[in-house]
């Protein structure tokens, strides 16, 4: 659990820059109870609110276009948005908003599994 919490907190702090110590401690105890992982362990961001706020907030950051083929995500369908790992959890990469970015449903998937991570180019 305490690498959930690390990613919850950097999440929070992301989002709230301002927020106190005390204030911090009650949304991560909050936002803690609230998580969902998937099979393979890792968070599904868009399933706990603050998840939600911090998908809503890279989308928004970008413009809400694919940080690889730069075509406009739409929450349904082909094209929707999903969260890209700039450094991917399987080789070591944190659950944290600085590498994070967002990317198309189908770049995501297809690019992720099929190119040498080192060729794939971030826009």
């Amino acid at each position: 659990m305490e690498r959930y919490k690390v990613a919850v907190r950097a999440a929070i702090l992301w989002l709230h820059p301002n927020i106190s110590q005390q204030e911090l401690e009650i949304e991560l105890a909050w936002t803690m109870r609230e998580i969902r992982i998937n099979r393979n362990g890792n968070l599904i961001w868009r399933l706990f609110p603050l998840g939600v706020k911090l998908f809503e907030s890279l989308g928004e950051a970008q413009n809400w276009r694919c940080c690889y083929c730069h075509c406009p995500t739409t929450e349904f369908g082909r094209k929707r948005a999903t969260i890209e790992h700039y450094v991917r959890l399987v080789d070591g990469g944190l659950d944290h908003p600085e590498n994070m970015l967002m990317a198309c449903y189908g770049c995501n998937r297809e690019l992720g599994f099929l190119l040498e991570w080192g060729s794939l180019k971030v826009r």
